[in-house]
């Protein structure tokens, strides 16, 4: 079939339902293949800028200042940045005497002198409500994160324990933190994630409640809480050791991170930092914007709330981003037949106004009634749309046309 600029052809409703749902259906199956298409070393850095990019970043990152906010102040963060094993036995027995509701370690403890280390041990061992953290590593003989890296015998023996992996085979120089593993299973056990088993200890029914009803991995909902009240020096502790009063039944995580947040000042810092959706620079990231402590905190806080969100099921996205597909293919073509030399420019119009609908409804959803609806691939079939109908007009619709043809009894097909 020929068109003409300009020229108005009578509609055919057989064939104008056709092919909208034949160059949609090409759309999505390029998408289906376009990780192998794309899948070349070359490609590397636009598939990791695509896959680490989600459309609510925008909303958590522009519509509220993070530094505004501030955190539950039900959680009180204790910088333990360069302590020793018994200046650590001395700030946990002071604040076990303000009888906090738990206390997490987020810090793997490793035998130091015979006198550091008893005191540790025996302030642990006193001390029944705190939680020390782990780490999981991965294990190429069974391809899972199966190695438990914990703090010595000694220390461990004493207390709880949580795994703290956030990103576990992602490169944290790259990807966004936005979800995590409440527990993870190894052989017949199911180890819980630091947060979880904190507050396992503060409020044992949120965790019960949790854990029965979550999903794996749960998404952080970081729209409340984010930044929390903290004591940034051991020094100020010891000059004045009433300032752990403000402990008293609180949450108390004990971790390293800095007051000033100058990672000029202090580059080495960053091996503890991460790239979270409350960035400011969403695209082309200098530095990552939250301490692994102030990420559990969030987490932490979300499940005491219970301010969970809502994830879309994957069927439900594909439906909707094929219906958003659909309907712009059925535009194009109608502009094709109707006033077809106006085609490229309200090609670029409509896919710009629906990016915007379909941003808008996805910031609106999630920041109102905390729905998470991911509608990554929906943008990326509206964007390829209008060059996959082009080639669908030029190199498919002549086999298509025919295939009407004979199926509809038409003699006079082409114009």
């Amino acid at each position: 079939m020929t068109l003409h600029k300009g020229h108005k052809e009578e509609f055919n409703y057989i064939e104008y339902f056709f092919d909208s749902t034949m160059s949609t259906v090409l759309v999505f199956l390029l998408l289906t293949l376009s990780p192998y298409i794309f899948g070349m070393e070359i490609f590397k850095p636009y598939r990791d800028a695509l896959s680490d990019f989600r459309v609510t970043d925008i909303g958590f990152s522009k519509i509220v200042e993070p530094e505004l906010v501030l955190g539950d102040t039900s959680i009180l963060i204790i910088n333990i940045y360069g302590l020793k094993n018994n200046q650590l036995a001395w700030l946990i027995k002071n604040l076990s005497e303000n009888k906090p509701k738990a206390i997490g370690i987020n810090k793997i403890l490793n035998q130091e002198d015979s006198f550091s280390d008893s005191a540790l041990a025996s302030v642990l061992a006193e001390t029944k409500n705190i939680v020390l953290s782990n780490e999981l590593a991965y294990n190429p003989k069974t391809s899972r994160f199966d190695v438990i890296l914990k703090s010595d015998d000694m220390f461990s023996d004493q207390c709880s324990s949580g795994f703290t992996n956030l990103l576990f085979d992602k490169d944290k120089r790259y990807s966004t933190v936005r979800e995590f593993f409440p527990y993870y299973k190894i052989g017949h056990s199911n180890l819980l994630a630091f947060p979880v088993q904190i507050v396992l200890y503060s409020n044992p029914e949120s965790a019960k409640r949790f854990l029965l009803s979550n999903e794996i991995p749960e998404t952080i909902n970081w729209e409340n809480y984010r930044r929390y009240a903290s004591i940034s020096d051991f020094k100020d502790i010891v000059r004045t050791p009433e300032i752990l009063n403000s402990a008293r039944g609180k949450i108390v995580l004990l971790g390293t991170y800095d007051p000033e947040n100058d990672p000029n000042k202090n580059p080495y810092r960053l091996n503890d930092k991460y790239f979270t959706p409350l960035n400011p620079n969403y695209a082309g990231r200098a530095y990552p914007d939250m301490y692994e402590i102030d990420i559990h905190a969030n987490i932490i806080s979300m499940i005491l709330h219970e301010n969970f969100l809502y994830l879309v099921p994957d069927w439900l996205n594909f439906i909707i981003s094929f219906i958003f597909c659909y309907l712009t293919m059925m535009l194009y073509i109608f502009i094709k037949k109707k006033i077809d030399a106006w085609y490229e420019l309200l090609t670029v119009f409509i896919f710009v106004i629906l990016s915007i609908i379909i941003l808008f409804i996805t910031i609106y959803s999630f920041h109102v009634y905390k729905i998470d609806l991911q509608l990554n691939v929906c943008l990326l079939a509206i964007a390829i749309s209008s060059p996959v109908f082009e080639a669908y007009f030029r190199s498919v619709k002549p086999i298509t046309t025919q295939f009407l043809k004979n199926f509809s009894g038409r003699k006079n097909y082409e114009r």
